[in-house]
């Protein structure tokens, strides 16, 4: 990354990722909201594309799994979403690029005594560039960033007081739109979509605790065989309606203050003085390596092999 290769295929976890950030996208559309039909279609349309490119470079790609599972997820999340948005959409993929400001507040930049490298234009401002995914107005008419996730197990939010990300947009947008962003609301979409409960080989249906079925799956099940809701049928449906029923879709509003997001832009100036004390590149193996996109040409490099060929193969 520091070299400026970015992959030529994103790991499957992120084509996902990508296709559904789209799909919220469409959903959300101010102009045409909660069009299930084109949702779907623009969601399946990407899948394919990354399917083909998948194939171009020789990498896995389960296109039908992950077609099926696109469409489950996507046909539950149109209808939670119709019981639990509190917000319509203000902005969309808003994009924003911003000065990143000294300890004085002026645009910091490069100068004599902090060049910014032999490519670079001198003098040339510091900025912070990125892209929220929506910027969301509720119905108090405050004004939060929308962040839209996927998940195959839930993510621990006890950290997302602190979250950087997030708190560095909402100074941006602050300084570069004029509005007072309130928080984030974040809505995490985990990689599983009700099904009917499983029919059991005797008689009757399953009434594990582990299988993704909900509420409403349920009882037309037992409705559509003629099943009397009682016994172990009754003590299911108790335990589908309480907290620890399978969750499909996790959502959570957090709410900073002007000092935080000012701490944030503060930080920023410092972060960026440190990226253009040209760092010297080595590698720096973690337990996330596994996840991690230059995975192959850092293992190379560890081997003492050719790996900028690694790079300029498989990145661009």
């Amino acid at each position: 990354m520091r070299m400026g290769y970015k992959p030529l295929v994103d790991a499957d976890e992120l084509s996902f990722g990508t296709a559904w950030h789209y799909a919220m996208e469409v959903w959300y559309d101010p102009d045409n909201p909660r069009d299930q039909d084109r949702t779907l279609l623009e969601f399946t349309k990407l899948i394919r594309q990354q399917d083909i490119k998948a194939q171009e470079y020789g990498y896995d790609f389960d296109l039908q799994e992950t077609e099926a599972l696109g469409t489950g997820m996507l046909t539950y999340f149109f209808e939670w979403s119709a019981f639990n948005d509190d917000f319509v959409a203000a902005k969309l993929e808003q994009e924003f690029e911003v000065p990143i400001l000294d300890p004085l507040g002026y645009p910091a930049r490069c100068t004599s005594l902090r060049p910014c490298g032999q490519d670079s234009p001198y003098p040339h401002n510091w900025v912070f560039q990125g892209r929220a995914d929506a910027i969301f107005q509720r119905e108090d008419g405050s004004y939060w960033i929308g962040e839209h996730k996927t998940a195959k197990n839930e993510t621990d939010w006890q950290w997302h007081v602190m979250e950087p990300q997030t708190l560095r947009y909402m100074w941006a947008l602050r300084h570069s739109l004029g509005i007072n962003i309130h928080g984030v609301i974040r809505t995490e979409a985990l990689k599983r979509y009700p099904q009917p409960p499983a029919k059991l080989k005797r008689e009757g249906y399953s009434v594990d605790k582990r299988q993704a079925t909900t509420t409403k799956l349920f009882l037309q099940t037992l409705q559509a065989d003629n099943i009397p809701l009682e016994g172990k049928y009754l003590d299911y449906l108790y335990f589908l309606q309480s907290p620890e029923a399978p969750t499909f879709i996790r959502r959570e509003y957090v709410d900073f203050n002007v000092d935080q997001m000012e701490e944030a832009g503060d930080n920023l100036y410092r972060i960026a003085c440190d990226m253009i004390d040209s760092p010297r590149i080595y590698p720096n193996p973690t337990f996330m390596c596994k996840r991690c996109a230059f995975f192959v040409p850092c293992l190379v490099r560890q081997e003492r092999g050719d790996y900028k060929y690694a790079l300029e193969t498989g990145y661009r």
